[in-house]
């Protein structure tokens, strides 16, 4: 199979290269640096260069790969710049579709975030660098907002497993939804970092996520079942 991981050289993008190319599929990967080409190699996959924004670029990319599937791991998270995050979701995205129907792709896959979901009492359903640093400086405070976490061995292993799941939207998270007055001292105390501010209150849309579909419908589980381990083994010195 031909496959095309958009956002290659991401954190997400890293495990997931050698997933598929070990088994022998024909993988493309995308990144926006030519420095990070090599780590893309080193997997086993082709490294192209191109700008997420430049429509023409994104297309020619496409053209010369011709894949199958597209995986979309693209993001602007490393500086915390929301604004570019949220053009790459848009216009990125855009360019990265059009550029995939054109170049004949069968199969589109996305992993995003469940920031988007409206505000309500129970965890929504599908109807480290710059938080660790805020967390040192004490900066973060933990309030009653709900917040579920996966693993970054779980996100890639889901992207693969999806290639084979119908159409639609799957929450991909663990098992135990955190209240931030529980997880985030855990968190703190793992850095050796101060502990945290506790202030009382949540937004309605910080509420979790289930993952209750991906088990039910998929036979899906995580590797990592708990925040609790995965924050554990992630920050194991």
């Amino acid at each position: 199979m031909r496959i095309f991981v958009a956002g290659a050289s991401g954190v997400i993008g890293r495990r997931l290269l050698p997933k598929f190319t070990r088994p022998g599929h024909d993988v493309t990967g995308l990144t926006h640096r030519a420095e990070n080409m090599p780590h893309i190699e080193a997997a086993g996959a082709r490294a192209v260069v191109a700008d997420i924004f430049d429509r023409d670029s994104v297309m020619r990319a496409l053209e010369a790969a011709r894949p199958d599937v597209v995986i979309h791991q693209l993001t602007a998270l490393k500086e915390w710049n929301l604004e570019d995050n949220a053009n790459i979701r848009k216009t990125g995205t855009r360019h990265l579709v059009d550029a995939a129907l054109a170049a004949g792709a069968k199969r589109m896959t996305a992993q995003s975030i469940a920031w988007a979901y409206e505000p309500g009492e129970s965890p929504a359903s599908e109807t480290d660098g710059l938080i660790a640093d805020r967390v040192r400086r004490r900066e973060m405070p933990a309030t009653d907002g709900v917040t579920s976490f996966l693993h970054v061995e779980d996100a890639a292993q889901a992207a693969v497993l999806a290639l084979d799941w119908p159409d639609g939207i799957v929450n991909i998270v663990d098992d135990e939804p955190a209240v931030g007055t529980e997880w985030l001292p855990h968190y703190a105390a793992l850095l050796g970092a101060p502990a945290p501010e506790l202030k009382p209150g949540r937004g309605g849309w910080e509420r979790g996520a289930s993952n209750a579909k991906a088990r039910r419908e998929y036979g899906w589980t995580p590797i990592y079942g708990s925040w609790r381990t995965g924050f554990e083994q992630s920050l194991a010195r």
